[in-house]
């Protein structure tokens, strides 16, 4: 059932009270209905230890962290959901802590999109908590979420024995040369994750894009990494370019997708490289491989 009109905390309330019986609808979307922290609450009633539902989109509501602390404390004993989209509703650190708090024993949750729901590095934290034990969750969104250096280690450090995750998207957080050298890091060794994105919003220079260069000679797993609307428009065919020409190319073969913006390509290409290998640079860091379920999600 999808509802994208305006129904209000009274709407949801009445929705929430007739699904309380509910054994057949598995997916419910309640995006941008403009409910605040009285229909979150109505919606946790249904997410007991009964609850069938398979996906739940809250998007774009007005709930804060009164109501994200509430579908919480649902969700500890929900064993249904495998997909949570509670991107747009600023339920701060406080909410974004009680909902990783939440998450920590979950066996069913693949899908989490907290995208602009400010947690904060204190939310990040915990849902770094959560990657280090979950063997789950697979696609992952926390882009707009003010983390800044102290989140950013955190989660890097997270990935380092996560198995799992697959699609991380980190869009318009304080990412700079240090943050993504953690990054780099974590890529160097991680094995699942497939789907990376920093676009927008990211102050990268050449010192974290000769650190993910480096990184991506090694990982063999990753097949789109997306850097598009940075500073590392700039730089980065630069610092990739001239790592190792040819040899980068032939360690990244996996890489399906490395975004830059084209015109900066165009403009940045380093005239001592050779037309073959500008090209060929060219053609990983532009080609699309289509869209996949985890690039839908975090794009």
């Amino acid at each position: 059932m999808k509802i994208t009109d305006y129904v209000g905390d009274d709407g949801v309330i009445a929705i929430a009270s007739a699904l309380k019986t509910n054994t057949a609808l598995t997916d419910l979307t309640l995006s941008f209905s403009y409910f605040g922290d009285k229909g979150a609450e109505a919606l946790s009633e249904i997410l007991g230890r009964e609850c069938v539902l398979g996906t739940l989109d809250l998007a774009g509501n007005r709930f804060k962290s009164a109501g994200a602390i509430k579908l919480a404390g649902a969700l500890k004993a929900n064993t249904s959901l495998k997909r949570l989209v509670l991107k747009y509703n600023e339920i701060d650190a406080v909410g974004g802590v009680a909902v990783a708090e939440a998450l920590q024993g979950s066996t069913t949750l693949e899908v989490l999109n907290l995208d602009g729901c400010l947690i904060r590095d204190a939310g990040a934290r915990c849902i770094a908590d959560v990657l280090r034990a979950n063997s789950v969750l697979h696609t992952l969104d926390l882009s707009r979420n003010e983390i800044t250096s102290d989140g950013l280690r955190a989660l890097a450090g997270a990935l380092a024995v996560n198995k799992s995750l697959q699609a991380l998207a980190l869009r318009h957080n304080v990412i700079e040369d240090e943050e993504m050298s953690l990054l780099a890091g974590t890529l160097a060794s991680n094995e699942s994750l497939k789907f990376l994105s920093l676009r927008a919003g990211v102050a990268i220079g050449y010192v974290g894009m000769m650190s993910i260069a480096k990184a991506l000679e090694s990982n063999g797993s990753l097949q789109r990494l997306t850097l598009s609307e940075t500073l590392a428009d700039r730089v980065g065919w630069t610092a990739i370019s001239h790592r190792r020409g040819r040899s980068f190319l032939t360690h990244t073969s996996h890489l399906a997708v490395m975004n830059f913006d084209r015109e900066i390509l165009a403009r940045t290409a380093p005239p001592s490289s050779s037309s073959g290998s500008r090209r060929k640079l060219s053609q990983v860091a532009q080609r699309d491989a289509g869209p996949d379920k985890h690039a839908q999600f975090c794009l």
